[in-house]
């Protein structure tokens, strides 16, 4: 895929910026810095639309552990979810599959339209007062499912194996933080109690949905509502709630 790639320094940082078009509509994105992560980008963007292997040889010249190269573009990058992965045989070692890797760009493009952003999610938990307020008003029990939560280190106390995903509690955010919700741990407002299963759940959902806001939507305020917004399923089909 054809693009431009210019590198800028503002406050003595280099910022690299890239400039596509996806479906006639042109596009920007810039990294802070120029290097293995940004390189990885530029890799995967050139390969568009095939997928990139990671034992090609313009990048394992430059790096040993190339895999790990992109995987850091990926995660350091804030890219989860938007970039596919499959395993090829290898032309090198027989015997052995390679993870080869492509932009979902359609994906990418979408949440650039929604004004979202990439950036690694360092996630907070809610400071003591809001976790208590938050158990008293679930009584520590999951809002989708009403399942009873425990801590991770109480169902191994317990013994709790079966199901475990869906008894460890998560401090969620009703509205992801890449779509524009808070992340104040002092306050109560954008945070509730799910299940470690839930909340993933949750995400994959999340991250494929490109509603103008989550207001009216049950994975955000089940409280309120019964139909996921993106998906048009309802809880209570499945006697949740």
């Amino acid at each position: 895929m054809d693009f431009e790639k210019d590198i800028i320094t503002e406050n003595k940082k280099k910022i690299t910026i890239f400039k596509f078009t996806f479906n006639k509509k042109k596009y920007k994105l810039e990294f802070k810095g120029k290097g293995r992560r940004v390189n990885s980008f530029s890799w995967l963007l050139k390969a568009y639309p095939n997928y990139f292997n990671v034992h090609d040889e313009e990048i394992t010249k430059i790096y040993d552990d190339s895999n790990k190269a992109v995987n850091e573009f990926i995660h350091d990058e804030g890219f989860n979810g938007f970039v596919l992965e499959k395993k090829e045989s290898s032309s090198i070692e027989k015997n052995n599959k390679v993870k080869s890797y492509k932009l979902d760009l359609e994906k990418i493009c979408k949440h650039l339209d929604r004004d979202g952003v990439f950036t690694k999610q360092i996630r907070k938990q809610p400071n003591s007062k809001v976790i208590k307020k938050l158990l008293k008003r679930s009584r520590s029990c999951c809002k989708i499912t009403g399942y009873k939560l425990f801590t991770a280190k109480e169902l191994k106390k317990k013994k709790y194996n079966y199901l475990s995903r869906m008894l460890e509690i998560v401090f969620d955010h009703k509205v992801p933080i890449f779509k524009g919700g808070s992340d104040d741990n002092a306050k109560i407002d954008n945070w509730q109690v799910l299940s470690w299963y839930a909340n993933n759940e949750k995400n994959k959902i999340c991250k494929n949905c490109y509603e103008n806001n989550c207001n009216n939507c049950a994975l955000a305020y089940p409280e309120d509502n019964s139909v996921i917004k993106p998906t048009a399923q309802s809880l209570k089909d499945c006697k949740i709630n």
